[in-house]
């Protein structure tokens, strides 16, 4: 019965392992393809409040913060007006920013998004303390497969993330920015009208 108990043990971690694969591998194939796809994608401009976007973008990192007990703090300064944009587009974007935030912070932080109107346009940002990115990376950071230095390479990933955001920003004519020290966490921006 205790062998038996064991043997159940360890088949569930395996399972569990190769569903981790798994949905790597998911990930990997779905930012391939959106990657791919130059041109392709319909422009889809809907009414929508900035809560609304925030929200989403919260909620599809949700199981990765919930494993790591990490907080994730959003601010709208001045109006939650609605918007006339792709809302699709900057969930995606966030999301991307946020999953980053979550997967370079230490266990129990918190992260900020932070949403504010500044000279006519929405920016939107995603701040965390974690381990940052040196400033040779930050030329880079945004190109695809690359990797950042060692210790932001040893976590999962296939450095396609923020190639897929910029490429999703250009298709739809908004500007996504970063500001980070390493050791002291990183400001991922996002600017749109």
């Amino acid at each position: 019965v205790m062998l038996d108990k064991k043997l159940k043990q360890l088949d569930k971690k395996r399972l569990r392992g190769y569903l981790e694969d798994v949905n790597h591998l998911q990930s990997l194939i779905e930012n391939l393809w959106r990657l791919s796809k130059s041109g392709i994608r319909k422009k889809k401009v809907d009414k929508v409040k900035i809560k609304q976007i925030l929200t989403r973008a919260e909620r599809n990192v949700t199981g990765v913060a919930n494993k790591k007990k990490i907080k994730i703090i959003s601010k709208i300064k001045g109006k939650n007006e609605k918007l006339r944009i792709d809302s699709q587009v900057a969930t995606e974007i966030l999301t991307i920013f946020l999953d980053n935030a979550v997967k370079y912070s230490q266990k129990s932080a918190k992260v900020w998004m932070l949403a504010k109107k500044t000279k006519g346009r929405w920016l939107v940002e995603v701040k965390d303390r974690g381990s940052g990115i040196s400033q040779k990376d930050l030329l880079y950071i945004f190109d695809r497969f690359y990797r950042a230095d060692r210790s932001r390479s040893q976590r999962e990933g296939f450095g396609l993330g923020l190639a897929v955001a910029k490429k999703l920003s250009q298709e739809v004519g908004w500007k996504i920015g970063v500001k980070s020290k390493l050791g002291q966490g990183s400001i991922f921006q996002l600017f749109f009208s």
